[in-house]
């Protein structure tokens, strides 16, 4: 059988099953075949659903024979979320549905194969998922299992969220592709809250087309939702283009600032670059604090119940407690800035791309804590933001490479990330 059926572009998978070169249950078999040769190193998965309970969706359609994980805080009416516990606290829910998204991609043909681990609750606390690319390197931490399971070749794609990084620093980690969308642009429905004004809903995935057929298939884009309709144009011509690369970002290496600096410049070739810093009226450091205020304060309503259970970990437990601390006053009143940086984003980011680090380093060793990046500042303006694995540490290691639009260009962006990093499926 072959091990790498099941990952090639959405679009030759489509031809060969409609000629009928192949099946989807050869594709499904190529999918569980991978996994089961190295998941007992990897780690991705908190459960799989039987191969025996695949549906082999006829006739083919627009996602048929795609394989697909879903992060642990989403629904779906097969297995149970556990919410990235160990369910020996918390039980795990399984709610006899699925949410919105997983309904949406199961209704164009492709099959879940079950769930990725996820820290708990999605917040800090790392899994015992290995990084495939290096085992002595962490693979991030809340999308750990849905960066790995892409890097270790057992999907094609995995459905992930990201709070502040958690989407697309795993990626990078990993040297795989990671998209956030917009703020809103795929539903959130029967998914875990643990913040009203951050949490999105994107993937993670092995090439950006597979990525873009999916988001068309998931997204919002009917009628109810007016905001969304109101998309930018699908040209990536006259777009101005910034670099985010520095201390107010990160905490890179001069040497890889410069590197990603030149790689910037290939990319553009004879067009001008400019610091964002020297344009931009948004207050990032500001913006950095009120982040993990709102972050701490809305998290320590949704997760109250878990919170008082003492069933949580001390790390969680001490972010809760510290969001019960903020008052009402002061945060609306980090609310109302928040609003005010989205607002100016809004004004100053029209046809313009933004380059910058999704991780200030390659992954950490097992056991050591990330370095501060700029990836929450993205996630806090709702603006999308694509991760490609373009870059290699000192070791050879992969550092992904961001690019950030503004709010609503999804579509623009995917384009622009087709063109500069075609799909190289491994």
């Amino acid at each position: 059988m072959n091990e790498t059926l099941h990952l090639q572009n959405i679009v030759d998978l489509n031809k060969s099953l409609t000629k009928g070169e192949f099946t989807v249950s050869e594709v499904l078999l190529s999918c569980y075949d991978k996994i089961n040769s190295d998941e007992k190193y990897v780690n991705a998965w908190q459960e799989i659903i039987p191969i025996k309970m695949q549906s082999i969706a006829k006739p083919y359609r627009d996602l048929s024979g795609l394989c697909i994980g879903i992060k642990d805080i989403i629904s779906t009416i097969e297995l149970e979320t556990g919410m990235g516990t160990d369910q020996t606290t918390w039980r795990g829910t399984k709610g006899g549905f699925d949410a919105r998204v997983v309904s949406k991609i199961k209704a164009a043909g492709a099959s879940i194969i079950g769930k990725n681990k996820t820290s708990e609750f999605a917040v800090h606390k790392p899994t015992n998922t290995l990084n495939p690319r290096n085992y002595k390197l962490i693979p991030g931490t809340s999308s750990s299992g849905s960066a790995a399971a892409v890097a270790a070749g057992h999907v094609s794609i995995s459905i992930a969220s990201q709070t502040a990084g958690s989407i697309v620093r795993p990626s990078s980690y990993c040297g795989v592709i990671g998209f956030k969308p917009s703020f809103g642009e795929i539903p959130r429905t029967g998914i875990l809250k643990t913040t009203e004004s951050f949490d999105t809903v994107g993937l993670i995935g092995n090439s950006v087309s597979n990525i873009s057929s999916v988001f068309n298939v998931a997204r919002v884009q009917d009628l109810n939702h007016p905001l969304h309709l109101n998309r930018s144009s699908l040209s990536t011509n006259n777009i101005r283009f910034f670099h985010a690369i520095g201390p107010m970002f990160d905490t890179a290496s001069i040497s890889l600032r410069a590197s990603t600096i030149n790689l910037i410049k290939k990319i553009i070739g004879d067009l001008s670059i400019l610091d964002f810093t020297e344009f931009s009226k948004i207050d990032f450091l500001k913006l950095r604090i009120a982040h993990y205020d709102i972050y701490a304060k809305e998290l320590s309503y949704f997760l109250k119940r878990e919170l008082i259970s003492k069933n949580v970990s001390k790390g969680l437990k001490h972010f809760g407690d510290y969001g019960d601390t903020i008052s009402n006053s002061a945060y609306r009143s980090d609310l109302d800035f928040l609003r005010s940086q989205r607002q100016k984003s809004d004004l100053e980011l029209k046809n313009t791309f933004i380059f910058a680090l999704s991780a200030s380093d390659q992954a950490p060793p097992v056991g050591s804590d990330d370095k501060y990046d700029s990836n929450l500042f993205w996630t806090s303006l709702g603006l999308p933001q694509i991760s490609l694995p373009m870059l290699k540490s000192e070791t050879g290691n992969p550092i992904g490479l961001s690019i950030i639009g503004n709010k609503g260009s999804d579509s623009r962006l995917l384009n622009f990330a087709k063109r500069i990093f075609p799909d190289m499926v491994e």
